[in-house]
């Protein structure tokens, strides 16, 4: 019979429930005993409780070892792509050095070239200028052993150009316009006595 039955003064009627009623109640109270047990036990308890801190600790350090794994993986992976960018960029500066030496190598060629043509050229003047002052000293060595021809052709030329001085001189004065009555008398009187 159970506690608030008993108390409420109603009790089983047949034999039978009497008996189920109080198997019950010997299975509560062993349950009871056996749970008070539990808690005076301090060994078991603290058996109990090490078992669970070392189940949690294994589990924690799998994960913990797992997500270590992934780190190396990751860690390795960046690691081999780094090396790789190493490399390419080492061998990408080394093309850049061999690029720039060989420029380097053409300009102080064509640098060496320009000079050289410097040179030549400089050589090439030289010698002309030679051959001008050569052909001067010559002529003049010519004119001072026959003057004759060397002054024929200065007379000669002395005419020519006051000939054409005076042909040059027509033509400006068509050109001008026709001068004032001023100008007119004066051109006038200068004809006069030039006659």
């Amino acid at each position: 019979m159970s506690v608030t039955e008993h108390v409420n003064g109603a009790a089983p009627a047949d034999a039978a429930a009497l008996r189920a009623e109080i198997a019950a109640t010997r299975a509560q109270l062993g349950e009871t005993v056996e749970a008070l047990a539990m808690k005076t036990d301090v060994k078991a308890r603290s058996m109990d409780a090490l078992r669970h801190t070392l189940a949690d600790a294994r589990d924690r350090g799998h994960r913990i070892m797992a997500r270590g794994h992934g780190a190396v993986e990751h860690g390795q992976s960046s690691i081999g792509r780094g090396l790789d960018t190493v490399e390419r960029r080492r061998r990408e500066a080394i093309e850049r050095r061999r690029a720039a030496k060989a420029m380097h190598r053409e300009n102080v060629a064509r640098r060496e070239e320009d000079k050289q043509r410097r040179r030549e050229v400089m050589a090439y003047r030289h010698q002309a200028t030679a051959r001008r002052r050569h052909a001067a000293a010559n002529r003049f060595t010519q004119a001072a052993k026959r003057p004759m021809p060397v002054l024929a052709g200065g007379v000669a030329g002395a005419a020519l150009g006051g000939v054409l001085a005076g042909v040059w001189l027509r033509a400006q004065r068509r050109r001008q316009p026709p001068p004032s009555r001023a100008a007119a008398a004066w051109v006038t009187i200068k004809t006069r006595v030039r006659r």
